[in-house]
């Protein structure tokens, strides 16, 4: 019985294609956390209302319901409220929790 040369090379292709997926799925997770990094990077010390609402992409219902529950504590500064740097780190690597 003869057998058929592309089943074994359709065989291999299904392989490479695979292993492809998965270095492009890696490379791809690496990414964004490189992207996470350097937005981080960028931020202020002090953040305002509207930074963490762009950040998240939450309302500032959320944000104000964030407060009432010490999720975030706000400094008042000459009457504004500012974020710390730290903190909205730390929400970040909680986001799934929230």
């Amino acid at each position: 019985m003869e057998t058929n040369p592309f089943t074994s090379l359709e065989l291999l292709l299904n392989d490479i294609k695979g292993q492809n997926q998965q270095i492009l799925i890696a490379l791809g997770q690496r990414t964004a956390a490189t992207e996470q990094t350097a937005l981080l990077d960028t931020l202020p010390d002090r953040l305002r209302s509207r930074d963490i609402r762009k950040l998240f992409a939450i309302s500032s219902v959320t944000v104000w319901q964030w407060e009432k529950k010490s999720i975030l504590n706000p400094n008042v500064i000459s009457g504004r409220k500012y974020y710390k740097k730290a903190d909205i780190i730390k929400l970040l690597g909680e986001k799934g929790k929230l």
